[in-house]
């Protein structure tokens, strides 16, 4: 059968197994969440568990399933081979494929459902689900979910869950998630998450995560996390950490961590956190901040400790690099400091 599969940026999956693109692997025993080779017969859900932002890659694949599946459309087998390597624009279209398969008619509604399609458009409700679909869209709503879905819009709500997806937008929860997006992006949220996109941006939360994403921005966030991506911004945050990422800013928290980057890049770490940018870096109590660039600035809480890497014309040469730790007398905390002539000296921001 036809699936799609998520790895690392190296191709490995979860387990660390390396694959190759054309090749086909075969194991002796398929047991679904336990041993075998798995993918997704529905394309978008492989978001759920790579979530894109962090250099994930995505393959459609061939795999020989047996008859096991997860809640969702997670299959196991004993051989699969990767076909080719496609990217979420492909995924999207794929998804949309594969829904207008499996959909027979414009309207389909169980019972207690409520499904309503556009010139052109499908919708599926399941047991007590509403499903809306502008003209060629499309909305799937399982059990006590809801999906609307614009004008070209994907919009699929799982048990419970909200999707609601703009114009060219691809909106996809998971059980009692809720995922928005406005324009052509796309917001993938697992359950108890929530995933809100603006123009041509992505998101996506883990379980009881919350992703935001601004134009063409990319937010990624893992269990308990929460990600916020400005414009053309990038955060991501692992679980329960929280990163922010500013117009075209990076940011990325680990498990626990906190990190925020402003414009062009800048990044800020909780208390024992790290925090690394080009621009301004800031920590917390018994953090690390360390900035490297021309004119950076650094601060922190008490017992903090602060680098500062000045550049000279040349990137690849250091100017001056000094060593400051936050002790509330010749280093004041929450205050902004920058390096002159191998000098902490206060500044605004």
């Amino acid at each position: 059968m036809k699936a799609y599969k998520g790895f690392d940026e190296n191709l490995r999956g979860k387990n660390a197994f390396q694959f190759e693109i054309g090749k086909v692997y075969e194991e002796d025993v398929a047991d679904l969440c336990e041993q075998g080779f798995h993918a997704y017969e529905e394309p978008l859900e492989v978001l759920g568990y790579y979530p894109p932002g962090n250099q994930m890659r995505y393959c459609e694949v061939e795999l020989d399933a047996n008859e096991q599946r997860t809640y969702n459309s997670q299959r196991v087998g004993k051989r699969i081979k990767i076909v080719a390597e496609i990217g979420i624009e492909e995924l999207v279209k794929a998804h949309i494929e594969y829904v207008k398969k499996h959909i027979q008619c414009s309207k389909i509604a169980k019972k207690g459902g409520a499904a309503t399609a556009g010139k052109y458009g499908s919708a599926a409700a399941g047991k007590k689900g509403a499903a809306i679909a502008g003209e060629r869209g499309l909305a799937t709503a399982k059990r006590g979910g809801a999906a609307t879905a614009g004008r070209k819009g994907v919009a699929v709500a799982g048990n419970y869950g909200t999707a609601v997806a703009g114009y060219e937008g691809v909106a996809i929860s998971g059980e009692t998630g809720v995922a928005t997006v406005d324009g052509p992006g796309v917001a993938t949220t697992g359950n108890y998450g929530v995933a809100t996109v603006g123009c041509c941006g992505v998101a996506t939360s883990g379980h009881r995560g919350t992703a935001t994403a601004g134009v063409k921005g990319l937010a990624a966030v893992g269990e308990n996390g929460v990600a916020v991506a400005g414009e053309r911004g990038a955060a991501t945050a692992e679980a329960y950490g929280t990163a922010t990422a500013g117009e075209r800013g990076t940011a990325t928290a680990e498990a626990y961590g906190t990190a925020t980057a402003g414009k062009s890049g800048a990044a800020t770490a909780g208390n024992y956190g790290v925090a690394t940018s080009r621009g301004e870096s800031a920590v917390g109590e018994s953090g690390l901040a360390v900035a490297r660039g021309r004119n950076v600035k650094v601060k922190g809480k008490l017992g903090a400790v602060l680098v500062i890497a000045e550049e000279g014309d040349d990137e690849s040469i250091i100017k001056e690099c000094k060593l400051a730790v936050v002790d509330g007398k010749e280093i004041k905390p929450n205050v902004w400091y920058r390096l002159e002539n191998g000098k902490f000296v206060e500044v605004e921001l």
